[in-house]
């Protein structure tokens, strides 16, 4: 009578592998878009030179001749002042 005995096969989990290149890959391709991807398109456009800043700097306002100003005066409100209201209970401890 023969006795047939059959090796116990180990099962490989994958999952930490999979983990492990998952986080590599998101490591790598952080590292490429913050140190080896090309510029973004905005700061191609964005002016370099300040020159339109330093005229803005350079402008002097006063408030009264502002106030005075035909232009000023034809500027009307169409939103009344705010109101302060009734915020909240009186004792905001006691039970409702």
């Amino acid at each position: 009578m023969a006795i047939i005995v059959k090796e116990e096969r180990k099962t490989q989990n994958i999952f930490p592998a999979f983990l492990t290149f998952l986080i590599l890959l998101l490591v790598g391709v952080t590292g490429y878009a913050l140190f080896f991807a090309p510029v973004p398109l905005v700061e191609k456009v964005a002016p370099t030179n300040i020159d339109s800043l330093s005229k803005l700097a350079e402008l002097k306002a006063e408030p009264d001749e502002v106030m005075a100003h035909p232009t000023f005066k034809k500027l009307r409100e169409y939103v009344g002042r705010p109101s302060v209201g009734i915020n909240g209970r009186s004792n905001p401890f006691l039970p409702l």
